[in-house]
C-alpha cells in the first residue's frame, strides 16, 4: 500500500484549539508567502520594481496571510470548501470584500475630498469590516464565520495599504486588478497547505 505524501499534523486541527492555530499560522505562512511574490512580480511590472524591498512587505504580507487563513479555516470546516478549487473561490470572494471600501475611498478622492483623513479611514475600515461580514455569513452562515471574514477583510486591506487609488491612472487601476489573481493564488495555496496538513486530497 503506498505510503501518503501529506504531512500530518500529531493531533486532529480541527478539533484542538492549539492545532487549529497551528494550522492556521502554517497556512497563513503559504498564503501570504505567494500572495507576496505574487505582488512583487505584478508592482514591478505596473508601477517600478520592489525586489530589493521585499522584507519590508513580510509583515504585512503575513499578517493578510494569516488573517485570510482564519477565515478559510472557517469556511473549510462548515462548507464544502476545502479543494484547492474551494481556495480559489474563496480568493476571488475575499478580493470582492475589499471592492466597497476601495470605491468609497475613490469616490473621495473624485469628489477632491481627502482619501486620508480619519474620517475616510474611519469610513474605510466600516465598509470593510461590513462587507467581510456580510461574505462570512453568506458562506458560513454562522455568526463566528462572519466575524473571521470581517477579520480577514480588514487584514487584507491592511496588506495592502489602504485602498488602491485606482482613480490616480490606468497602471494604479490595473494594480488594483492584479489583486484578483493574487487572492485567488493565495486562497489555493491556503488550500493546498491545508490538504497536505490534515491529510485530506487536495481535489
Amino acid at each position: 500500500m503506498p505510503r501518503s505524501r501529506t504531512l500530518r499534523l500529531p493531533f486532529r486541527a480541527t478539533d484542538d484549539a492549539i492545532a487549529r492555530s497551528i494550522l492556521v499560522v502554517l497556512t497563513g505562512l503559504a498564503g501570504g508567502a505567494t500572495a507576496m511574490a505574487l505582488f512583487i512580480v505584478i508592482h514591478s511590472l505596473l508601477i517600478f520594481p520592489l525586489w530589493n524591498r521585499m522584507g519590508s512587505g513580510v509583515p504585512l504580507a503575513l499578517m493578510g496571510g494569516v488573517g485570510l487563513a482564519v477565515a478559510f479555516d472557517r469556511a473549510a470546516r462548515h462548507t464544502r470548501w476545502r479543494s484547492v478549487r474551494g481556495g480559489a473561490v474563496f480568493g476571488a470572494l475575499m478580493f470582492t470584500t475589499v471592492a466597497p471600501a476601495t470605491l468609497f475611498s475613490n469616490a473621495l478622492r473624485l469628489a477632491g475630498l481627502s482619501a486620508n483623513g480619519w474620517p475616510a479611514t474611519t469610513g474605510v475600515l466600516a465598509i470593510a469590516l461590513a462587507s467581510g461580514a456580510a461574505a462570512g455569513w453568506f458562506v458560513v452562515r454562522r455568526r463566528d464565520g462572519a466575524i473571521a471574514f470581517a477579520a480577514a477583510t480588514l487584514a487584507l486591506t491592511a496588506a495592502m495599504a489602504g485602498p488602491i487609488p485606482v482613480v490616480n491612472g490606468p497602471r494604479a487601476a490595473w494594480l488594483f486588478a492584479g489583486f484578483l489573481p493574487i487572492c485567488v493564488c493565495a486562497g489555493a495555496a491556503l488550500a493546498l497547505a491545508r490538504a497536505s496538513l490534515v491529510g485530506e486530497e487536495p481535489s
